[in-house]
C-alpha cells in the first residue's frame, strides 16, 4: 500500500482528523489571539467557523477578505546578510 502524504496521515494521538499546519506572521497571530480570547472563543473554533463559512458562502467570504488578503511570501530560504559568508 503506497504511503500517505504526511498532511492526511492520522496524528497518532487518537484524533481522525489529520493535523494541518501554517505559518502566520507571529504579530498577526498573536494579535487575532488577544481578540478572540477577550471574548471568550479559541482559534481553532475560530477556523473551522471560517472554513464552514467558505464553504457555505464563498462569494460573501471572498468579497469581505479581499481587503485584508495578504500578499505572496517569498519562497526558499532567506537571503544571507551582506558580508557575511
Amino acid at each position: 500500500m503506497p504511503r500517505q502524504p504526511r498532511s492526511q496521515q492520522r496524528t497518532g494521538d487518537g484524533h481522525g482528523q489529520a493535523a494541518r499546519s501554517f505559518r502566520p506572521d507571529p504579530d498577526e497571530y498573536a494579535a487575532a489571539q488577544a481578540v478572540l480570547s477577550s471574548r471568550g472563543e479559541h482559534m481553532n473554533t475560530y477556523l473551522r467557523a471560517c472554513l464552514r463559512w467558505l464553504q457555505h458562502d464563498p462569494n460573501a467570504v471572498l468579497d469581505t477578505l479581499a481587503p485584508h488578503w495578504p500578499g505572496p511570501r517569498s519562497t526558499g530560504r532567506p537571503r544571507r546578510a551582506a558580508g557575511k559568508s
